[in-house]
């Protein structure tokens, strides 16, 4: 499953700070247990006048869902970027 995130009109990062966003992800069927999951990061639009800092995780894993987050830190500015992920059970 992928998820695109186009953050043109507010980008995510300016500053010094930590910045995330956060996405619930329901899944299409529940699992029987906590699946593992594996997330990366496809396609990211950065700004060019600072160095690249970007991670995703997830959070909150449960048989129905999980949330998505990506952050970035200190002076990175994101306008978009796609996440992917998989979910499994072990």
């Amino acid at each position: 499953m992928s998820q695109f995130y186009q953050i043109a009109q507010n980008p995510l990062g300016h500053g010094s700070e930590r910045c995330c966003l956060r996405q619930t992800i329901k899944f299409e069927r529940s699992f029987s247990k906590e699946p593992k999951l594996v997330v990366s990061l496809t396609m990211i639009d950065s700004s060019s006048s600072a160095n690249l800092r970007l991670e995703a995780h997830p959070e909150n894993i449960a048989v129905d869902g999980f949330d998505l987050v990506c952050c970035t830190w200190a002076d990175s500015i994101i306008y978009a970027f796609d996440a992917t992920w998989t979910a499994y059970e072990n």
